[in-house]
């Protein structure tokens, strides 16, 4: 059976709702601008969602995350684009790419091909490296293969032949982020 966790309201005049678990607890800020009902449903959606995000976050537990040495705080673009070129060099030879961290929060990457722009979300910028060199990887198979189609899962395959468990692991790190730094909005 499952264990109660604490519920904490805070109302606050702001636009959106947001909550996140913090020490045991689930914190929610509600908008004081909402009716009664809307706040109410604000509760109950923004609880539900923290609830399954701890849950998946526990069932994905036993996977091996990668080495806490293989963790560099506060990369560069620079380190990005030598984590580039080096799994460039090394898997395919697609040729210069302008690669850059970005402010993104529903994306870990983006990649223009006409223009060979790729972006990282910076919230990779402390992640485990074998994670950060997943996306790299990912964004950078798109200049060749815009879509998700089998022959890009080939293409990535040269470089992560495991690449089924780093998005899962990837999906780990991103629940544990979200649970960590509160971005959960309704």
């Amino acid at each position: 059976m499952e264990r109660e966790i604490p519920v904490e309201i805070v109302y606050k005049d702001k636009r959106n709702s947001s909550g996140r678990i913090r020490e045991g607890r689930i914190v929610l800020y509600i908008s004081s601008r909402l009716s009664k009902a809307e706040q109410a449903r604000h509760v109950h959606l923004l609880t539900r969602r923290l609830l399954n995000q701890r849950r998946k976050l526990d069932q994905l537990a036993f996977l091996p995350l990668p080495e806490e040495s293989s963790v560099v705080p506060g990369r560069t673009d620079e380190d990005l684009a030598r984590i580039a070129a080096r799994l460039d060099r090394r898997y395919w030879r697609f040729g210069d790419v302008s690669i850059k961290f970005r402010k993104q929060e529903s994306r870990w990457g983006s990649c223009n091909p006409a223009s060979r722009r790729i972006h990282i979300s910076h919230r990779l910028k402390d992640a485990p490296l074998q994670l950060l060199e997943y996306v790299v990887a990912h964004e950078l198979c798109h200049l060749q293969i815009p879509n998700h189609g089998a022959a890009f899962w080939r293409l990535l395959s040269r470089a992560f032949p495991e690449h089924r468990r780093l998005r899962a692991l990837l999906h780990a790190y991103g629940l544990w982020r979200n649970l960590s730094d509160g971005s959960v909005k309704s």
